[in-house]
């Protein structure tokens, strides 16, 4: 008879108590059975646990093939009674070997038990609509065999901790487990897997989670090959192959499991382990969608945000954000923010973006707490807090968000809501730039750049910003550009500088895309080509840069490489003056003045001289002022017109000279003022303006 009959017969005769009773192994003896060594005192723990059921449990159903489930749920039975998992282990893989119910210990875990590893799949696991609980691992030293001395300890120390002591023998685990055996059904092995994957009253084990969730999925259940899935996409108990995680999550997907269909999407998007398709992945998504998976609707929402796969449509975007928030999306709900944030599909309104942003920071969005510190920041009357601005960028940083570390090194190298210090910027910036954040290396290639509160150190710079540049950060790339076209830090070179301003070009950056277009107009570092230098203009302009739309203006206007039209050089000049652009304002001034592609109307270019004027252009002053001079457009007014042409001429317009020494000369607007009238003339002169010198001569001045 062995131990399991024995203990079946036992119970039945005495009834569940005698499992705990100190005469049990007395009784065992008496019915004869041989036995296994360490037996009695492999009871004598189940008796101190509180196990007696589960012993019971063993020896009712034990069949010779499920130790590995039974050992999983005893554990877990352990943990629920306040026992840490680690002694649980090691207390049911002690009492199995005493029994003679394991073989002998596995070898130790693969890498995929890495922390990395199952970091990664915890990622994974965030999207789905139903949060599990994320994996942790034990790294558990050897300890000696098991024996009935270390059975015994082991009952007596879980004894005395549910009296309030610890024993040292329990602050280490062995590393021993159950080989499972046997032919358990899907439920069964999916179950266990989970066990082992999330260390769910088991010691955590990626490689053996896998192990059964293989099982389960040899019988077709769609959870396995999920889990299989994201484990090969992550390598973790797996090896890491993104086209056996493909293959995995389409068997999942094919059966309706959302959150696989939700992966394979994300896998088409990405051209992970499959040929990039948006049209597809956008197919994958909806079928999860009409599940009601939120992550899947707002991959949707995403989709209609940026026009990938289906037409750019805001209000489409944001109906679908909102699905998505209700079911619980954290970042759907952020993405609501956003759309408020930039009145996209939506009125922009700052305090909803406060409220969707806060409400996704509070759900885990460590971005949204960047993203309300901003609006506290830059915000106007109740959203204008700088103290909780710094508050939330102060914890972001703490939770390890570069983005925030970031936020405040701007914070205090521009004195925003903070004393200015540079001293504590760059200690922000290199903090951040420290776990290869390409934006802070960037800003601290700037601040060594223009010496801003550190020495000037132009080597320093460039190669700041080569690390960030390549990290794949365009704006670093167009910084970098732009010393090689300078020749700060590095040696001058031009095509050097080209290079890099189509890199970030490429990346869709718009100030380098008109930037590189500059380059191919003027020919310098490449080839001169009009044409090229047309195709860039228009990719920035089409972005809304203001520069390149002008640029795109002038050649409209010019007809290189395009054919001549007036009137598309007025509607793109337009769309750049509209941004409060100050050369797209004169330019437009000009055009409304001489009727080149639209109306000629003095009174309305007056307006967009002025605007120019304001913002520093001496030429749209020199113009405001002659209108001023001979009451074009506007009513005559010397006193105006002295005063914008004192303007341009303090900046070097010849012309703007003359005419303010005429008004001296007069004392039109202005005292009369002989000498004054006489200096304005002589620079004018010195600049080659023949009315200055015509004057001059006029008036009897030799010039000395």
């Amino acid at each position: 008879m062995n131990l399991c009959e024995s203990l079946r017969q036992i119970i039945g005769e005495y009834g569940l108590s005698a499992i705990g009773d100190e005469r049990l192994p007395g009784l065992i003896a008496e019915k004869g059975t041989d036995v296994a060594p360490g037996a009695a005192d492999a009871i004598r723990a189940f008796s101190a646990l509180g196990l007696g059921k589960e012993l019971s449990d063993l020896s009712s159903s034990w069949d010779g093939s499920g130790s590995a489930l039974w050992a999983a749920k005893a554990e877990k039975a352990l943990i629920e009674r306040g026992i840490r998992s680690e002694n649980a282990s090691f207390v049911i893989r002690s009492i199995l070997s005493a029994l003679g119910l394991s073989d002998s210990a596995p070898d130790r875990p693969e890498c995929g038990n890495s922390p990395q590893c199952s970091s990664a799949v915890a990622a994974e696991y965030a999207g789905m609509s139903v949060m599990p609980k994320a994996p942790f691992l034990l790294t558990l030293p050897d300890l000696p065999d098991f024996s009935a001395e270390a059975l015994r300890s082991a009952a007596d120390s879980l004894s005395a901790m549910e009296r309030g002591r610890r024993n040292p023998l329990f602050t280490s685990s062995p590393r021993r487990t159950v080989r499972p055996t046997g032919s358990e059904n899907a439920v069964e092995c999916l179950e266990l897997g989970e066990m082992y994957l999330y260390g769910d009253g088991i010691r955590q084990s990626s490689r053996k989670a896998a192990e059964w969730f293989r099982k389960a999925a040899r019988q077709g259940d769609a959870d396995a090959e999920y889990y299989l899935g994201i484990m090969h996409k992550a390598g973790s108990g797996v090896r890491r192959d993104a086209g056996k995680a493909a293959e995995h999550l389409r068997k999942a997907a094919l059966q309706g499991h959302a959150p696989a269909q939700v992966s394979l999407g994300a896998m088409y998007l990405e051209g992970t382990g499959v040929p990039m398709d948006k049209a597809l992945a956008l197919e994958w998504f909806r079928k999860a969608a009409e599940q009601g998976n939120p992550q899947a609707q707002n991959f949707i929402g995403m989709a209609y945000e940026k026009g990938e796969a289906v037409g750019k449509d805001y209000a489409e975007a944001l109906s679908w954000y909102r699905k998505a928030a209700e079911g619980g999306s954290a970042s759907a709900e952020f993405n609501i923010g956003t759309a408020f944030l930039r009145g996209q599909g939506v009125r922009k309104d700052l305090a909803e973006a406060e409220r969707w942003y806060r409400k996704a920071a509070e759900h885990g969005v460590p971005e949204a707490e960047v993203r309300l510190g901003h609006l506290y920041l830059t915000g106007t009357g109740a959203l204008h807090d700088p103290g909780e601005a710094l508050r939330l960028f102060l914890h972001a940083a703490s939770e390890g968000l570069a983005s925030a570390a970031v936020r405040l090194g701007v914070m205090y190298e521009n004195g925003d809501g903070v004393g200015c210090d540079i001293a504590e910027a760059l200690r922000w910036y290199r903090r951040a730039a420290s776990g290869g954040n390409f934006v802070a290396e960037m800003y601290i290639g700037i601040l060594y750049l223009q010496g801003k509160g550190v020495a000037q150190d132009p080597a320093a710079a460039a190669m700041w910003l080569k690390r960030s540049a390549g990290h794949g950060y365009p704006r670093a790339m167009e910084c970098l550009a732009g010393i090689y076209r300078r020749g700060k830090g590095v040696q001058k070179d031009d095509a050097e500088a080209a290079r890099w301003s189509r890199k970030a070009a490429e990346l869709g950056y718009a100030p380098a895309q008109n930037s590189y277009g500059v380059m191919c107009a003027k020919g310098s570092g490449v080839r001169q080509d009009y044409a090229e230098a047309e195709r860039w203009y228009r990719k920035a302009a089409e972005q809304g840069f203001a520069a390149a739309q002008l640029n795109l203006a002038a050649m409209y206007g010019s007809g290189f490489s395009v054919p001549q039209d007036d009137k598309l050089a007025a509607e793109w000049c337009r769309k750049a003056a509209e941004q409060g652009y100050p050369p797209a304002e004169y330019q437009l001034g000009c055009l409304l003045r001489n009727g080149r592609g639209l109306r000629r109307n003095d009174a309305e270019a007056a307006e967009w001289y002025r605007k120019a004027a304001e913002k520093g252009i001496a030429e749209a002053a020199d113009a405001l002022g002659r209108m001023y001079d001979f009451g074009d457009g506007v009513q005559q007014d010397y006193h105006e017109a002295a005063r914008w042409y004192r303007m341009a001429a303090d900046k070097g317009v010849a012309y703007s000279m003359t005419g303010l020494a005429r008004l001296c000369l007069n004392g039109f607007g202005v005292e009369r003022d002989r000498a004054e009238a006489l200096k304005w003339y002589r620079t004018a002169a010195e600049l080659g303006n023949l009315d200055a010198i015509l004057e001059l001569r006029n008036l009897g001045d030799d010039g000395s």
